[in-house]
């Protein structure tokens, strides 16, 4: 009688589709570059339809949410919200990898490096 093979330690591989691929792709960018606030406003000043620049801030702060507001203007608009939407993702992702780690490390300036992986997510083994 043959014995009953153990699966449980079969691992399918999460494959993300080329779609969510491609949003990551163009998000990481995005948010590395302007950060979430920036982003944030310019998306509901085009929603709203109004693309002029932000009248808070200093000129730097200005300068940066016009271009961010440029980029986001390149990608097309039944796009964007899928973009904006993994920023968001990505951002949590972050906050919530800040949390898990903040009695190992302590971020002052709030600046660190992370390694994403393909379908949006820390990859925790390269760090």
């Amino acid at each position: 009688m043959a014995a009953l093979i153990d699966d449980s330690r079969i691992v399918t591989p999460h494959l993300p589709s080329l779609s969510h691929l491609s949003t990551v792709s163009v998000a990481l960018p995005l948010l590395n570059e302007f950060g979430i606030g920036t982003l944030d406003r310019a998306f509901s000043k085009i929603l709203l339809g109004n693309s002029t620049a932000s009248n808070e801030g200093s000129e730097d702060h200005e300068i940066n949410y016009n271009r961010a507001m440029e980029k986001l203007l390149l990608i097309p608009p039944r796009l964007r919200k899928s973009v904006l939407e993994a920023v968001h993702g990505m951002h949590w992702e972050i906050e919530a990898w800040r949390c898990h780690h903040s009695n190992i490390f302590k971020f002052k300036d709030r600046e660190c490096f992370f390694h994403w992986r393909s379908e949006g997510t820390i990859d925790t083994i390269k760090m």
